[in-house]
């Protein structure tokens, strides 16, 4: 053999391993860490179409997820909006009832002093009380003994009365012949 005929053949052969070892020790699933050869050999042998198929249903899978997590954020939101709604309501009921117990609070005292000057009154009125009783029985005892003054007054006069008939009719008697 001549070294003509020896000559074509090798380059191809040399070609061919070179490939073939390239695209065997450099082929992955990831097109951005291969290079040239990786990514032929990757788009040859359908692994870059059964990584895409891979990566869609993930991307499906997030979407799904990411719809859920909208809903519920939706759903929490509308949860949060209410509350914040009902918390409005209950702090101006809040504040009505505050408004209200210091209204009641300022009538306590207003009721508390009125109460201590009804006391008071109470006390002076009962002092009268007890004073005009007392007069009362005063007046009372006066009338009585000037109701006995009377009927002792008349008692008295009946019995002059009575002296000055027996009088009259001693003084008969003495005149009168026997």
């Amino acid at each position: 053999m001549t070294r003509a005929a020896r000559a074509p053949g090798w380059p191809a052969a040399a070609l061919a391993a070179t490939l073939v070892a390239c695209l065997s020790g450099c082929a992955s699933q990831d097109p951005r860490t291969d290079d040239f050869f990786g990514g032929f050999h990757g788009i040859v042998s359908g692994d870059y179409a059964k990584r895409e198929q891979y990566e869609q249903q993930r991307l499906l899978v997030w979407q799904a997820e990411a719809d859920k997590g909208a809903q519920q954020s939706a759903a929490l939101e509308q949860s949060v909006a209410e509350r914040e709604a009902r918390n409005a309501e209950l702090r101006q009921q809040v504040q009505a009832l505050r408004g209200r117990l210091a209204a009641l609070r300022q009538e306590a005292v207003r009721l508390r002093a009125k109460r201590s000057d009804l006391a008071a009154d109470i006390d002076a009125k009962r002092g009268e009380l007890e004073q005009t009783q007392a007069e009362l029985d005063r007046l009372r005892a006066e009338a009585a003994t000037a109701t006995d003054t009377s009927a002792l007054e008349k008692r008295r006069k009946e019995l002059e009365d009575e002296i000055t008939r027996l009088r009259e009719y001693f003084r008969d008697i003495e005149r009168s012949p026997a």
